[in-house]
């Protein structure tokens, strides 16, 4: 595509041109005198109508990926007795990646079987000691209970006779009548407290013997555990592939112990690219739209993608990929491509990928610079017409404007493909007749905006 300069240095250019213009001509001026000054033009740049294509992409860059990763874990914590795969090998669903020899394995699962039962064995005679010990602490609670409750009893049986005794002795004071009834309430004062304090000690005697009963192994449990673990580990000494793919990271090799990930297989009938999108660009991108994908290492080749995935939001401070490969530092908002199956591409390769943003195709396009309006605000151009003696007349003609890019304009109206039109209407008028210094439609031209050149 043609590359085509931006508003900004085609006005410091024209300006340089007038600003040359205007020394020649005072330099003729002062030589020769003013009608040299009427003869002399510079010219006013104009370009042919032609189509342009107003379909509008971004081009980022990006590595290839899978879409498909699995990562092969395990828990079995022995050695790698066979390792059936290299970096860069290719497996299928089912292939057996790697085994584990089971000789320590097993010697374990043993050593703790057997430190399981002896302590089993240990706790269970501690436990039984204990309940014998709250069994006699129960015995002697309730015969302690017995003896005191009938021995208290016995005393509120003496004291109630000797209070009826009293009561028929008339000879007996009154006062002395008082402190045999006194002592009779006291004696049945104190059977309520023994027998409320022997029921206690029974009752906490109960509870000790129902807890120890109850109690269960407190070391064992976490001991059954870890033999349940090693015990699935026997299940697991066999380790299959669960997906096609390509091993692109292997973390163990033949006779080392694991520690978790043993390796990544990588899916690569189904690629993507992850690219860097930047924040001017990142609001323009959405799933579905089309993209291309090219390579160096198949230069010949363009692959069909599709955008998948938009991650809207920023990470700070990382790389933003650009077209020619470098990277700047800042914000970067990103997204997935989905690669069409079947292509050449290999896991790891760098391509350039061109986002489909619209696809409008050709129409009759001028620079928008080209584009003026008048009082009424209706769009208008200025063509040229050929007058045969090297200048042109100027005609205004009043057009629709369509679709644009970032520097073309469709236009539609009285205008046909050939037409000469002024690149800057503020410089001419209509009914003018100027010379034309007409830019080759062929021309190779480059569009600069803010430091940044993109093609088109």
């Amino acid at each position: 595509m043609k590359k085509v300069k931006s508003k900004k240095k085609w006005i410091a250019i024209i300006a340089i041109v007038l600003v040359a213009g205007l020394v020649v001509g005072l330099y003729f001026k002062s030589k020769t005198g003013a009608s040299a000054m009427e003869d002399y033009d510079i010219g006013v740049e104009a370009i042919p109508l032609a189509k342009q294509d107003l379909s509008d992409s971004i081009n980022v860059t990006g590595k290839v990926e899978s879409q498909n990763v699995w990562v092969a874990t395990t828990e079995v914590e022995a050695k790698v007795k066979e390792l059936n795969v290299s970096l860069g090998d290719r497996v299928e669903v089912g292939d057996v990646l790697c085994t584990f020899d089971e000789t320590e394995l097993r010697e374990q699962i043993k050593e703790m079987e057997t430190q399981i039962a002896e302590g089993k064995a240990q706790e269970d005679a501690e436990r039984q000691a204990t309940i014998n010990e709250a069994q006699t602490a129960l015995n002697s609670a309730q015969s302690a209970q017995t003896s005191l409750v009938a021995e208290a009893q016995a005393e509120v049986d003496a004291a109630q006779k000797a209070y009826d005794d009293g009561k028929k002795d008339d000879e007996l004071s009154k006062k002395d009548l008082a402190d045999l009834k006194d002592a009779l309430t006291a004696a049945k004062k104190n059977l309520t407290e023994v027998t409320n304090d022997a029921a206690a000690q029974v009752a906490s005697a109960q509870t000790s013997l129902d807890n120890a009963s109850a109690s269960t192994s407190s070391t064992s449990s976490s001991s059954v555990s870890d033999l349940n673990k090693l015990k699935r580990q026997l299940n697991e000494l066999t380790v299959v592939a669960e997906q096609a793919g390509v091993v692109t990271q292997l973390n163990v090799s033949k006779g080392s112990i694991p520690n978790g990930s043993l390796m990544t297989i990588e899916d690569d009938s189904a690629l993507k690219v992850n690219v860097g999108i930047s924040e001017k660009d990142i609001l323009k991108i959405q799933e579905g739209m089309e993209a291309s994908i090219t390579s160096n290492a198949l230069p010949d080749e363009e692959i069909k993608g599709k955008v998948t995935q938009v991650i809207n939001f920023a990470t700070s401070d990382s790389a933003v990929p650009s077209e020619e490969g470098s990277t700047s530092s800042g914000a970067s908002y990103s997204a997935n491509i989905d690669i069409e199956p079947g292509s050449k591409l290999l896991l790891g390769m760098s391509v350039k990928v061109n986002i489909m943003i619209s696809n409008e195709g050709e129409s009759l396009a001028v620079p928008y610079d080209s584009i003026a309006e008048d009082e009424d605000g209706n769009s208008f151009i200025y063509r040229g017409t050929d007058n045969g003696d090297g200048t042109y007349t100027i005609e205004k003609v009043t057009v629709t404007v369509g679709n644009k890019n970032d520097y073309y304009t469709a236009i539609d109206g009285d205008v046909a493909e050939g037409d000469i039109i002024v690149l800057y209407p503020e410089m001419v008028a209509e009914g003018d007749s100027v010379a034309l210094s007409v830019v080759d439609g062929t021309t190779d031209l480059s569009y600069e905006s803010e430091g940044e050149t993109e093609e088109w």
